[in-house]
């Protein structure tokens, strides 16, 4: 109705209004997002928040390869304080939301506990960069307090692999399977070549995974060698 359109015309103006000045542009984007999948086929969105940056340079690159769109939000984000502002205004909230639990000022399981009250078709998936992997008690936990799933960091070794793994699960949280092995496969070369490029950069921080996507376990990093490690996991059920 008329009355309707005027109030959420109204809502995103007071958005608007209350974002300027603010540190982050996020809102923004998830706000174009929202008027950009009315005049096309919808995309699933992912709202992340990865201090690490190589970590975060990863998660982008893999999704996007998926068809996912990313919005990479700065670690001093009050991501509450974001959720509501988009909540008022009445734009859609991301499908998921990807949170390292080693961000500073940031209780993963409190958030956790209150997008479940408050939220609950908002996906929180937890990772760890400081771990390789995650044992069964830290990931019931993590799933007990509200989280969909804890992952691990992404390490040299197996890195294609457990990249392979980590993008899949997420895009099961999000109903939005199954993994495309191609796109991801021409993505991780793109992002070899990149790293290759710059490993005399100090901005990319983290030289043991910048290492292995230039050779994962002594072997050539190539498209085939790819395949190879990600076929099992693209076929596997969790």
């Amino acid at each position: 109705s008329a009355a309707l359109e005027k109030h959420r015309s109204n809502s995103r103006s007071k958005l608007s209004d209350r974002l300027n000045g603010a540190p982050t542009v996020a809102l923004h984007t998830v706000a174009l997002h929202n008027e950009g999948t009315r005049m096309a086929e919808p995309q699933k969105l992912v709202l992340m928040v990865q201090p690490a940056r190589l970590q975060g340079l990863i998660w982008q690159s893999v999704l996007k390869s998926q068809q996912i769109s990313v919005i990479w939000e700065s670690p001093e984000t009050n991501l509450i304080d974001n959720i509501n502002l988009l909540k008022e205004a009445e734009l859609t909230l991301p499908d998921l939301l990807l949170v390292d639990v080693k961000t500073p000022n940031f209780n993963p399981y409190e958030f956790c506990r209150w997008c479940r009250e408050n939220h609950s078709s908002v996906k929180v998936v937890l990772t760890d960069v400081s771990l390789k992997e995650i044992s069964r008690y830290e990931r019931r936990w993590a799933i007990y307090q509200g989280a969909a799933d804890l992952l691990p960091g992404f390490q040299r070794e197996n890195l294609v692999s457990n990249v392979a793994s980590s993008v899949k699960r997420v895009l099961e949280v999000m109903d939005s399977y199954p993994l495309n092995n191609g796109a991801l496969i021409s993505v991780l070369l793109s992002m070899k070549r990149q790293l290759e490029s710059r490993m005399g950069d100090p901005l990319t921080a983290n030289a043991s995974v910048m290492k292995a996507v230039t050779a994962t376990n002594s072997q050539p990093f190539t498209k085939k060698a790819m395949e190879k490690e990600i076929s099992p996991v693209a076929s596997s059920h969790l």
